[in-house]
């Protein structure tokens, strides 16, 4: 029987693990202080509710009206548009990312998790702005399959914003 990587990070204490060649993470920082990302969903072969989770734990991430939160999930579903973008501050210079996934209870019920059973990440540079994720969600058999997205950082939004914000050098 293999053990879960849910036991494995805690063994590592929470530090990345080689699984079949590829180095698993549980959680993604993404350097930047201010700016906007775009968050691209390409597939996703899970049964249940992919997403991806974000947090800026001193700053803000701006929703589409305006207002701020701390931690955003984004859901993947096929019906909605395949892209989300929102602008960020992150005054400790980094954006936290990792994958969720909806589990149903023993009471027919609901909930999001991370970080459970087999879950975890791989995360490949695609450009110095663009990082793919392919993740496996806490369900069943470790498999990257279960989620692929795509972090795009727009460098000109971050300058934008910096120069408008009082105290923020660029």
């Amino acid at each position: 029987m293999i053990t879960p990587l849910q036991t494995q990070f805690i063994r590592s204490n929470g530090q990345p693990l080689n699984i079949d060649g590829y180095t698993v993470i549980q959680m993604d920082r993404i350097p930047i202080k201010q700016g906007a990302i775009t968050i691209r969903f390409i597939s996703s072969e899970a049964t249940k509710l992919q997403g991806v989770a974000l947090k800026s734990p001193k700053g803000f991430i701006k929703l589409s009206d305006g207002s701020h939160a701390r931690r955003v999930n984004v859901w993947y579903e096929r019906d909605l548009p395949s892209s989300v973008r929102h602008e960020i501050t992150c005054p400790d210079g980094e954006l936290r990312v990792w994958n969720i996934y909806k589990v149903t209870t023993d009471e027919d019920r609901t909930r999001s998790e991370a970080w459970t059973n087999n879950a975890g990440m791989v995360v490949e540079d695609v450009s110095a702005a663009k990082r793919r994720y392919r993740c496996s969600d806490g369900l069943g058999d470790f498999s990257l399959a279960d989620l692929t997205f795509e972090i795009e950082i727009d460098r000109d939004a971050e300058k934008s914003q910096s120069e408008g914000v009082e105290g923020v050098s660029p």
